[in-house]
């Protein structure tokens, strides 16, 4: 676990200082465009995001199962090669794309989005398009080649930068001033990650060659992440199209709200995905693949519970400090959402195996199985149980999800799950009901019963490791000062 600490300590870190930038903007937006404003955003995001997964994301997962694994073997000359295939073959789907969203705004906006798009917005957040469907495969190259710390400075300085366009802009032009921020950042991102690479290696835009085998190895992978991702996006979009038929573009902004509010939950997740995906993709016995998920496992739920029950116990709380009164009837409903982020925390350990054991099928199978349940719940209770049914289509999905992939990568390799990962479930599915159930009591009993948590957990863990886990805190801490 001492690698993955090391990762997530790193990553994490950085994670929460970006959160505390990430309020202080979320405040401010939240006080000058309101609801509303983030239901335009979201459908815009929703949509756009679809054509990303068309233009390049499919790839991902192969440029990073493919970039480490020649990194491994130090054949630097390959990766350099999967690098420069996927990156121009973005930039081709994706300049195509942002073409067609231009050329056709008129039939999108009426069609896919809703009459409450301004055009402006829209032409604002289209510009942006072709810049955020390029950048993130520079940032897989850096996870590729485990690059943690030049990727944290980057995080930092595309955040800090972000903030302040977003402060200037929304002050003199309000809304459409917020998406003016977002195409700025956009093109500061891709520059920044651009330049960064290049100390790995030099990006070149090559055409595709199809009878080349890394090309096919490529092709191989995304085919089945393409339709997978789109599936997964259009299920994504269908949930905003679901709750503004059934409620309002207020609502589809509560749901942006919910959504952002779980990503906070992610402080050290990412850090450890960041280390596990790269990680499943070498060369690991049965043994050692089943100690680095049972690791990654127990990391996060020890984390997952902490921040859950915190944001249980004081949703109304957080969701006016970080946002304002408008966004307060949220309040009741976040645990759901809550609860599904953290199941999904543990999905992510098991699908790193199977991508990295390239259990291709199965992931299909799984991943179509858990867009049918996220579309098929809400379509069918949405206007009954209102936006409550979208929390819970993503809890039941989560939940079906891991035992699927559990249950098939036990038959298959053998993969077994420690007893104290299943305490520590036992543990966190109390926590979360009874967080849950005084989520609206005096803050007293709130407080004492989140110390009764950090107890609980702190005796989960062996004393050797909690020595071990102090020692490595210190040493970081010596290192800073």
């Amino acid at each position: 676990m001492k690698d993955i600490i090391k990762s997530s300590a790193l990553i994490g870190s950085t994670e929460f200082a970006l959160i505390i930038v990430a309020i202080i903007r979320a405040k401010y937006l939240a006080l000058n465009i309101g609801p509303e404003g983030y239901g335009e955003y979201s459908l815009l995001n929703s949509f756009f995001t679809i054509l990303t997964a068309i233009c390049g994301g499919w790839i991902a997962r192969g440029t990073i199962k493919y970039t480490a694994e020649y990194r491994q073997k130090k054949e630097f000359d390959l990766a350099a090669k999967v690098h420069n295939y996927s990156i121009s073959l973005a930039l081709i789907l994706g300049s195509i794309a942002t073409a067609l969203v231009f050329l056709f705004q008129s039939f999108v906006r009426s069609y896919f989005l809703s009459p409450d798009i301004i055009l402006w917005h829209y032409s604002l957040f289209a510009a942006s398009f072709l810049a955020t469907s390029i950048t993130p495969f520079f940032g897989w190259l850096l996870q590729s080649y485990l690059m943690i710390k030049r990727t944290v400075v980057l995080r930092i300085i595309t955040s800090f930068f972000s903030l302040i366009t977003v402060f200037i802009f929304v002050y003199f032009f309000e809304l459409t001033g917020y998406f003016l921020s977002i195409l700025c950042s956009a093109f500061f991102g891709l520059y920044l990650y651009w330049r960064e690479t290049r100390r790995v290696l030099q990006t070149k835009f090559v055409l595709p060659n199809i009878k080349d085998e890394i090309f096919k190895k490529l092709m191989r992978f995304g085919s089945v992440n393409f339709v997978l991702l789109i599936i997964n996006n259009i299920s994504d979009y269908l949930q905003r199209v679901f709750v503004l038929g059934a409620l309002n573009i207020a609502s589809v902004g509560l749901f942006q709200v919910a959504n952002s509010i779980i990503n906070y939950m992610g402080i050290l997740n990412r850090g450890s995905l960041f280390f596990n995906d790269p990680k499943m993709s070498q060369e690991l016995t049965n043994d050692e693949r089943n100690k680095v998920l049972n690791d990654f496992l127990r990391f996060n739920i020890l984390l997952g519970i902490p921040i859950s029950v915190i944001l249980i116990l004081f949703s109304k709380e957080f969701i006016i400090l970080l946002y304002s009164e408008s966004f307060v009837e949220l309040s009741s409903i976040l645990f759901v959402f809550v609860a599904a982020q953290f199941l999904s925390f543990l999905v992510g350990g098991f699908q790193s195996v199977m991508l990295g054991k390239s259990f291709l099928k199965m992931h299909s199978f799984i991943s179509i199985l858990y867009s049918v349940v996220v579309i098929l719940i809400p379509f069918i209770f949405i206007r009954k149980f209102g936006l409550i049914t979208i929390g819970l289509s993503i809890l039941i999905a989560n939940l079906i999800t891991l035992i699927v992939d559990y249950t098939y990568l036990k038959n298959k390799i053998k993969i077994s799950i420690h007893i104290q990962v299943f305490k520590l479930l036992v543990v966190a599915a109390f926590c979360f009901i009874v967080s849950q159930q005084i989520q609206t009591s005096y803050i007293v009993l709130r407080v004492l019963f989140l110390i009764l948590v950090f107890l609980i957990l702190i005796f989960s863990i062996k004393k050797e490791e909690r020595y071990k886990l102090l020692a490595l805190i210190k040493k970081s801490i010596n290192r800073k000062i």
